[in-house]
């Protein structure tokens, strides 16, 4: 009986180590947490395609400076002209009439200073010699004065009436080619109504009427590809040169123009073109909102190793939002996945479930 003692102690021993030398039990692992993802894509500029015609970017409005009877105009639309070419006439007779009336004027005058000349000399032989007074001399003396200036009137009288006969006359202020005319012979017209248009060829410009809200968006000195609607493999490079500061009450589009760069001969004035360029600058990344992590003013978003499915912080640099989206300039590449929900939630190095938005 006492034999047994000990080989109950001894087992109670075994028992007593093997309890002790079980394992620790370890702290349960981070749980793998399904995400929504998103596979960064850099989204293509939109493309702004529109129709526009060609116009000179230098025309003058061309008029009489007075009023008449229109008697002749030798051009009409498409004819080319030259500086100094004479390009419609008012009737002269009224104003041959003025200026033969001006000459007579002058002559008269002429003859009224002549005489008002002997005059004076006389009154002044006379009064020399005693045999006049000094009141009939300076009388004399301001009778020739006065004389001479009804002359220099009459001759102003005259050089404005030949020079209002040279108006009637309406010539070309510069070589270019008639894009309007408004007016037939016969019409009676007043000083500064428009006759005719003329444009000078050589320097053209793209005329198109955009959206208000597509105008904001043009860089300076945009760069647009201009196509002939009648033959859209003749191509011409063109620059935005101006934009119309106000919309349009009616359209709300505002007027742009477009400087052509050499282009080929078939672009002329008046012909419609097709115009086309990339709207909002380079391909840009946008990401919803909700992928974003701001932590001490600094954003973040969790990019997805598609290897392991475990995340990791990376920042970014926020150009602009719009809407429910952010607009990333640095820190993020198209290709990268990233979560997009349940951005507070993740912690670095997390394994993850991977879901993408369609499903």
């Amino acid at each position: 009986m006492w034999k047994s003692v000990p080989t109950a102690v001894l087992a109670l021993s075994l028992l007593s180590l093997a309890a002790c030398q079980r394992p620790e039990a370890q702290p349960p692992a981070d749980p793998v947490r399904p995400v929504l993802s998103m596979l960064v894509q850099a989204q293509s500029s939109p493309r702004l395609r529109l129709a526009g015609t060609i116009a000179s970017q230098v025309q003058a409005d061309l008029g009489f400076r007075l009023a008449g009877r229109l008697a002749t105009r030798s051009i009409d639309v498409g004819d080319y002209v030259t500086a100094g070419q004479v390009v419609a006439e008012l009737d002269p007779s009224s104003l041959e009439l003025a200026r033969r009336a001006a000459g007579a004027d002058l002559n008269s005058a002429k003859a009224q200073l002549e005489n008002a000349q002997g005059l004076e000399q006389r009154q002044r032989e006379l009064f020399e010699s005693g045999t006049t007074t000094q009141a009939s001399l300076e009388l004399a003396e301001l009778r020739l004065k006065l004389t001479q200036a009804t002359l220099a009137r009459a001759e102003s009288s005259l050089h404005k009436a030949q020079d209002q006969l040279g108006y009637a006359q309406l010539r070309a202020e510069f070589d270019g080619v008639v894009t309007a005319v408004y007016l037939d012979p016969g019409s009676d017209l007043m000083p500064g109504q428009p006759i005719l248009t003329i444009a000078r060829p050589e320097l053209r410009d793209a005329i198109v009427d955009v959206p208000e809200g597509v105008a904001g968006t043009l860089a300076d000195h945009a760069v647009f590809d201009v196509l002939l609607q009648l033959d859209p493999s003749i191509i011409a490079q063109g620059t935005l040169r101006e934009i119309a500061p106000e919309a349009d009450q009616a359209t709300r589009t505002r007027r742009i123009k477009i400087g052509l760069l050499n282009p080929p001969p078939a672009f002329r004035i008046g012909t419609t073109v097709t115009v086309q360029t990339s709207i909002g600058g380079e391909a840009k990344i946008e990401i919803p909102l909700s992928a974003i992590r701001v932590i001490d003013g600094r954003s973040y978003v969790w990019v997805i190793d598609g290897d392991t499915n475990t995340v990791s912080q990376d920042e970014i640099t926020i150009d602009r939002h719009s809407g429910d989206v952010a607009v990333v300039s640095e820190g993020l590449a198209a290709g990268t996945r990233i979560a997009v929900a349940g951005a507070n939630s993740l912690v670095e190095g997390q394994e993850v479930l991977v879901m993408r938005e369609d499903q």
